[in-house]
């Protein structure tokens, strides 16, 4: 294992407890979402002085935050009340949410295709993980990992030739595999060269970034050549992770409502 340095850090100044929920890369910089409902964007060259622009949400709870578009502008929100709204991140106050949905789904990881009107048909694919869902989405253009809060990843494919709606490769139970206690999240590297595995141990103030690759015999988890921070966030959980391979730098978002930098 090879470990990472802490270098920089924020804390909302403020006394009442927020968590910072998920932390998403965009190539402007990374953009978290917040407990206390807030969308906020960073200077990765200058973490510690706060965030550059910081919005308010209204989906009762916010719950996750996805970038859209390959120019760092656009951010898509999600929360508790079934509702989704697209940000622009050009923009300033509410101005900047430029688009807002309602609608609801449980039950299944599924897969939509947004060109397609009919509701019966915009469904294309469904898998049943037989779990509630922590985190999923797509590792390449077919594939696709489910997370559940049960820490239970599997990993299903929704090209022709493969059982629909099974796994394709059913890793179990993390915490047995990887002898940790929770795993934050799961992030499909941008080179296509496989994916990330963050998993944590609160109560050792560790986290591990675990290599998921592809070869020929399919997927397989690179244990030896995993990536370590120490400390992490304490004994609090870190809720999320992401990375810029070429700055080399990996920021961490935790229940402490820190955001951190790691060289």
């Amino acid at each position: 294992m090879y470990n990472l340095t802490y270098v920089e850090g924020y804390r909302t100044p403020i006394r009442e407890e927020i968590y910072v929920l998920d932390i998403i890369p965009l190539s402007s910089g990374p953009v978290t979402i917040s407990s206390d409902q807030s969308l906020s964007a960073f200077n990765p060259a200058a973490l510690s002085q706060g965030p550059v622009k910081s919005w308010q949400t209204n989906h009762g709870n916010v719950t996750c935050a996805k970038g859209l578009d390959l120019g760092g502008t656009v951010v898509c929100t999600a929360g508790e009340d079934g509702s989704v709204s697209l940000w622009d991140l050009r923009l300033d106050g509410q101005q900047a949410q430029v688009a807002r949905l309602t609608g609801k789904m449980a039950g299944w990881r599924g897969v939509l295709c947004t060109a397609i009107t009919d509701e019966d048909e915009v469904v294309i694919q469904a898998f049943n993980h037989d779990a509630s869902i922590h985190h999923a989405a797509f590792l390449n253009d077919t594939e696709v990992y489910a997370v559940s809060h049960d820490e239970k990843l599997a990993l299903y494919d929704m090209a022709e030739g493969y059982e629909k709606g099974a796994a394709t490769t059913d890793f179990g139970d993390m915490r047995q595999v990887l002898g940790c206690q929770y795993i934050a999240n799961v992030f499909a590297k941008a080179n296509g060269a496989g994916a990330v595995i963050g998993a944590g141990t609160h109560d050792q103030q560790g986290f591990e970034l675990v290599h998921l690759a592809k070869g020929g015999n399919g997927w397989a988890l690179d244990r030896p050549n995993s990536v370590g921070l120490v400390g992490a966030h304490g004994s609090e959980i870190v809720r999320s992770f992401c990375f810029y391979d070429e700055a080399g730098v990996v920021f961490t978002a935790g229940e402490d409502g820190f955001i951190k930098a790691w060289r």
